[in-house]
């Protein structure tokens, strides 16, 4: 686990996206990429401590946004779900 920085920014947008598709298949996509990562870049990484884990070969496998007493967001990326990272 590592603290999230500005540049994570599009990996964690790709990896909410996935790891949504992926448990709620039925809720409808009501933004596109561009505006999810415009939010991760505006709210999510400014607004909350986020925690990112890294898989083997450093790219986001899972994050993790709080704010005291709050979390806000947990996703794992599909390819890494079932292992414990969550």
């Amino acid at each position: 686990m590592r603290p999230a920085v500005p540049q994570d920014a599009p990996a964690l947008t790709a990896l909410f996206l996935a790891a949504r598709r992926a448990a709620m298949p039925w809720l409808p996509e009501l933004y596109s990429q561009a505006q999810t990562l415009q939010w991760m870049e505006a709210m999510v990484l400014p607004q909350s401590r986020v925690f990112v884990a890294d898989d083997e070969a450093g790219v986001p496998a899972g994050f993790a946004a709080l704010t005291p007493g709050h979390l806000h967001h947990l996703y794992v990326a599909p390819a890494a779900q079932g292992r414990g990272l969550g």
